[in-house]
């Protein structure tokens, strides 16, 4: 019981506690900084006194090159844009939380403790959006919110957990047929309907697809395939004024892919922000508190719209450099073929 309260503990505050409105960044750093203490100080105590079997962890040489990686970037936040070590420490917490990987060989958590936990942190995160959703303007929950595509877009942590666990309960209802998986799928797919973000709406709905084409347990294929065509219809006609602002979105976006705002942020970081050839290999490192770096990085979000968190592995490329990017798809890779 003990245990399980850990990782649960662990993975809420990895997540902010949802970052409720009271919670500033620096409070919501010290909650970061505090969980990573914690996974390093139960990390020690279970590998002196636990002296059960340990499980073979898979990925202990590339989550070591991750560590590697972030901190040759710190050298580039230093080198390329003065940025003080201690600064670029704090500003690069979140990526410690990989610590957490080798806590839970300690732990051993139970597998369908684990799929729990997934499941019930997302749909935990889909009523605090929809919560959020409802009582905007007024700010509960999240980083950041506005109105854009129809829809109101709320950047609440805990996205990536209700992918999987999307994936988990779409799984689990091929397998077994029991509705009980339907409503986390339902409340789930709304949610990200919500969100109105294409880069996620549409492998969902492209993972959904294969997965019925693919479950063993469906005969014909073809009259699945076209029920779940079908469904879609419904989804579409209750959620239409977002779909189409997202299809307008995509439109206009195409007509000229060099006037997309992510294009333009992607050359920009790629072909006018990096200082050298080092900072290819390196990184740039990640920027915070109040130093030159952090302060011109905000400017750039702000004045421009060039998000790094917009260009996804890209951002991640110009912050902690090729290693860690070549060390997140390999590590991507292993997961899928495994």
């Amino acid at each position: 019981m003990l245990k399980k309260i850990i990782v649960v503990i662990i993975v809420l505050g990895s997540l902010a506690f949802f970052q409720p409105v009271f919670l500033t960044r620096q409070m919501v750093g010290i909650i970061h900084l505090s969980v990573t203490i914690l996974i390093l100080a139960l990390f020690l105590l279970y590998s002196i006194y636990d002296t059960s079997k340990k499980i073979k962890a898979s990925f202990t040489m590339e989550i070591m090159l991750l560590f590697v990686a972030i901190g040759l970037s710190m050298i580039g936040a230093y080198i390329f844009h003065y940025q003080k070590f201690q600064i670029t420490l704090l500003a690069q917490r979140v990526i410690y939380l990989f610590l957490f990987y080798f806590l839970l060989n300690q732990l051993k958590p139970e597998p369908r403790f684990v799929l729990r936990l997934f499941i019930f942190i997302s749909i935990l995160w889909a009523f605090l959006y929809v919560i959020q959703w409802v009582a905007y303007p007024t700010h509960l929950f999240g980083e950041q919110m506005f109105k854009d595509r129809n829809t109101i877009r709320i950047f609440l942590p805990g996205v990536t957990y209700s992918v999987v666990a999307y994936v988990i309960c779409l799984f689990k209802f091929l397998e077994t047929n029991h509705y009980k998986y339907l409503f986390p799928l339902i409340l789930l797919m709304t949610v990200f309907v919500l969100l109105g973000t294409r880069q996620l709406l549409g492998p969902i709905l492209l993972i959904s697809l294969l997965a019925v084409i693919q479950s063993k347990r469906i005969h014909s294929k073809v009259a699945i395939t076209l029920l779940g065509i079908a469904a879609i219809i419904p989804l579409y006609l209750i959620f239409r004024e977002i779909f189409d602002a997202m299809i307008e979105v995509t439109r206009q976006q195409s007509l000229a892919v060099s006037e997309n705002i992510r294009f333009k942020a992607i050359m920009f970081y790629l072909y006018r922000f990096t200082p050298g050839k080092w900072s290819f290999l390196i990184g740039n490192g990640a920027y915070g508190g109040h130093s030159s770096y952090s302060i011109l990085m905000d400017n750039y979000s702000k004045i421009f719209g060039y998000y790094l968190s917009d260009i996804g592995i890209i951002g991640e490329y110009i912050l902690y450099g090729i290693i860690f990017v070549i060390v997140e798809m390999v590590i991507l890779f292993k997961m899928a073929l495994t």
